[in-house]
Formats: structure tokens, sequence, C-alpha cells
């Protein structure tokens, strides 16, 4: 599955940069890492978040049910929050992350 291929290449890519973890909200980048087709309006509130374990997808309810539909059967795991940027510091912050990379589109005050 290309999502799988995609997840991976950033994975060593992070594991060569000793990154523990990576945050996208660009949707083009959203996209293309997910391969999740026609699922996201330029618009959207959704952001990505990679592990050395872990890939999730955080959006609010306008996009739930869509996502849920794309992400069956692929390493995509789905979480829904008014306060995604909250949900997913704080989950993150649990699981001992203290470090993160994110793209250039990411506004750096909300983490």
């Amino acid at each position: 599955m290309i999502a799988d291929q995609r997840i991976a290449t950033l994975r060593r890519r992070m594991r060569d940069e000793e990154l523990p973890a990576f945050i996208s909200t660009d949707i083009a980048n959203v996209r293309y890492l997910t391969g999740f087709e026609d699922v996201f309006d330029d618009h959207a509130n959704v952001a990505l978040v990679i592990t050395p374990e872990i890939a999730r997808v955080y959006t609010d309810a306008r996009y739930a049910e869509a996502v849920r539909n794309a992400a069956e059967g692929t390493p995509w795991a789905v979480y829904v929050s008014p306060d995604l940027y909250i949900s997913l510091c704080n989950e993150l912050s649990a699981e001992g992350v203290d470090e993160l990379a994110v793209e250039s589109s990411v506004a750096y005050g909300r983490f």
C-alpha cells in the first residue's frame, strides 16, 4: 500500500535525523502521506502525527466519518477532537515525546 511505503520512508528519515515525532498539517502533505483522496477540502482542520510506533490522523467532527472510512485497512488511527492540537500535544506529552519535527506551515505558537 502506498501509505505504508510513505510512512516507512518518513520514519527512516526521522530515525536518521533522530526525531521522535513529526507533525504535518499542510493539506497537500496530509493527502500525500495518508493517501486519502477526496476526504479533506483546502480548509480542513487536520493534523498528522507520526512516531516510530504510531500514525494518527487528528481531525474535527466535520471530517470524522470520511476519515474513518478512508482509514479502514490503513495504518492510520483516527482521533476526533474539537481541540485537536491540544489533544495531540497532551497525548504526545503523556507518551513521553518532548521534541517534535513540524512542517514550516505549522504555526509555532500551536505547539
